[in-house]
């Protein structure tokens, strides 16, 4: 199982996520499309998160967020 660096979205009204980090460049290109289809299957199958864009994923609870955290980070 990949684990990959995940920044919590503070700016946002509720419970979001962004793989990568702003200061590595280079690793934009290492996140697939191919991992994010893993990721936003994975969420769909436990009911915790939805893929809003390429790299940022949306949960309903903070509960469901840390779900997430401990699985893919």
């Amino acid at each position: 199982m990949k684990k990959f660096p995940v920044q919590i979205v503070e700016n946002r009204k509720g419970y979001w996520i962004k793989f990568g980090t702003w200061s590595d460049e280079k690793y934009w290109d290492m996140v697939s499309e191919e991992d994010m289809v893993s990721v936003a299957d994975w969420c769909r199958e436990h009911e915790c998160g939805t893929r809003m864009s390429y790299d940022m994923f949306e949960f309903k609870s903070q509960k469901d967020l840390e779900f997430f955290m401990l699985k893919w980070s």
